[in-house]
């Protein structure tokens, strides 16, 4: 009852008083502290939301357009058999992991069946699917699905940690490969829905990550199940990657939403890769296999492309998850080999390559970010991005890093003065600058040693100069980021600078 009467409408148009009777006590009572005590609700509050949301995503009606389904294009193309717990006929690729313990029909998932069920999103599949316009209507499948979610995700922290089980992870697996599926594949849509097709894929991969964070660390088959072995976490990567491509191509402003769960998703599988190198390596292998792919894609790309945005954001993912890293963790090494974690991820030809360059060439242009809100995103996320590998290159040994840094300090030369300029802009909207802003501080901060032996500026000036111009825009509001940026200068200045 409580969960049928949350995912009613918050619009009271077409609903009878009884209806928004029931659903003003169920709010009340989800708000209510004490509602969580009792041990009975608690123990399958979790799981019955989960389950809800499921079954209102399989009232998502989908047709399909160009290409068949997945099952009989596969066989096709591969002329390998797809595991039985995947096999569809319908019009969705991965409509039949939509199933609860309750269903008949139902069958946990496997390594294996996992692996099938990503690698149909990771397919480059030509099928576009239209959605029915009353899944997104109030009341509509994707609309309950997605309220169901965002019960779930407001859920305390504490109740996931004390009644997680591993079928949660199961469920959460396929409405996830579910979600990125129909993101990917969706066609004909308005701006509206697609918005609202992105929350769904983003309010599902937070979903995910919330009970990944709440289950044992290192992964265990009892914990994680089919999430444990590298086949399955190599499809996820790969249908990561195009789900990166699918919200790119959309140009949708809240892909950096659903960047950040997805990511996040990402940093917690390569957390459990790092802490089993030392026993396993296959794990992390994995991840580096998938990075080195990623940034090597012959798909034409220039930094207009979706397919540039798509790799920013991937590498970005990665390169978090390393950063978390404790250093004594990155300086592990495998036995069988005596390869240590940093020799596995961004190595000095990565800064030589074509995409480094790129990379600094798209932030340095004078045209980046100048119109669309999209392109201001894009170009927030490269300067992430830069920041993200100057900070993971500082905490390899010199041995390693000594190569890379000369590379570093002279794409910093460029990168500072440019970002500067554009983030101080006058015709920039007051969320696209901050959000430009915000990132020119997380730069700084993450690089306040090469900042101060640049050449080309002097950066501690330049800092005062950067403070003076925030607070004047923001008011005097104080910015934690540009604080840190401010403290990492102070630190590094030369005693004979004022």
């Amino acid at each position: 009852w409580v969960l049928s009467s949350l995912i009613l409408p918050d619009d009271d148009s077409g609903l009878d008083a009884a209806l928004r009777h029931d659903r003003d006590i169920a709010k009340a009572l989800v708000a209510d502290a004490s509602f969580y005590d009792n041990a009975e609700i608690a123990s399958q509050l979790l799981g019955a939301t989960i389950a809800a949301a499921i079954t209102a995503a399989k009232e998502v009606n989908t047709s399909c357009s160009g290409g068949g389904d997945i099952g009989k294009s596969a066989q096709k193309k591969k002329k390998r058999k797809r595991s039985k717990s995947f096999e569809s006929g319908g019009a969705s690729r991965t409509e039949a992991l939509l199933c609860v313990p309750s269903e008949p029909s139902f069958q946990p998932l496997t390594m294996e069946s996992l692996a099938e069920a990503y690698k149909a999103v990771a397919s480059d599949d030509s099928s576009l699917r239209s959605i029915s316009p009353t899944s997104f209507a109030k009341g509509g499948g994707l609309d309950k699905a997605l309220h169901s979610l965002r019960f779930a995700n407001g859920l305390p922290a504490d109740l996931i940690t004390r009644t997680c089980k591993p079928s949660h992870v199961d469920l959460l697996l396929r409405l996830d490969a579910h979600a990125q599926d129909i993101l990917c594949t969706s066609s004909g849509l308005g701006a509206e829905a697609l918005q609202q097709l992105v929350c769904f894929a983003s309010a599902s991969k937070l979903a995910l990550e919330r009970v990944v964070v709440a289950a044992t660390f290192p992964f265990t088959a009892d914990s994680h199940g089919s999430l444990c072995s590298a086949e399955s976490q190599q499809a996820l990567l790969e249908a990561t990657y195009r789900s990166y491509l699918g919200v790119a191509k959309l140009g949708c402003e809240s892909f950096a939403d659903y960047s950040l769960h997805s990511g996040r998703v990402i940093e917690l599988l390569l957390s459990n890769a790092l802490l089993t190198y030392r026993n396993d390596s296959l794990l992390l292998q994995t991840f580096s296999g998938a990075t080195d792919r990623v940034v090597s894609v012959e798909d034409g790309s220039g930094v207009t492309d979706v397919g540039f945005i798509a790799k920013v954001l991937f590498l970005r993912s990665i390169t978090r998850g390393l950063i978390n890293a404790d250093s004594g963790v990155l300086r592990s090494r495998d036995p069988a080999n005596e390869m240590r974690v940093s020799d596995l991820f961004f190595p000095l030809a990565f800064f030589e390559g074509r995409f480094w360059k790129l990379l600094i060439g798209f932030i340095t242009d004078d045209n980046a970010g100048a119109h669309e809100r999209a392109e201001i995103l894009t170009l927030q996320e490269a300067v992430l991005l830069v920041g993200d590998l100057v900070l993971y290159a500082s905490s390899l040994p010199p041995k390693v890093s000594g190569p890379i840094e000369p590379l570093l300090q002279s794409a910093m030369e460029n990168v500072f003065r440019s970002v500067f300029d554009k983030a101080f802009r006058d015709n920039l909207c007051g969320k696209a600058s901050g959000s430009l802003r915000s990132s020119l501080y997380y730069l700084v901060a993450s690089a306040p040693r090469l900042c101060c032996n640049l050449t080309s500026i002097d950066a501690p000036i330049a800092t005062l100069e950067i403070m003076k111009k925030h607070f004047k825009m923001s008011s005097g509001d104080p910015d934690s980021l540009l604080d840190a940026a401010f403290c990492g200068i102070v630190q590094h200045v030369d005693t004979k600078q004022t």
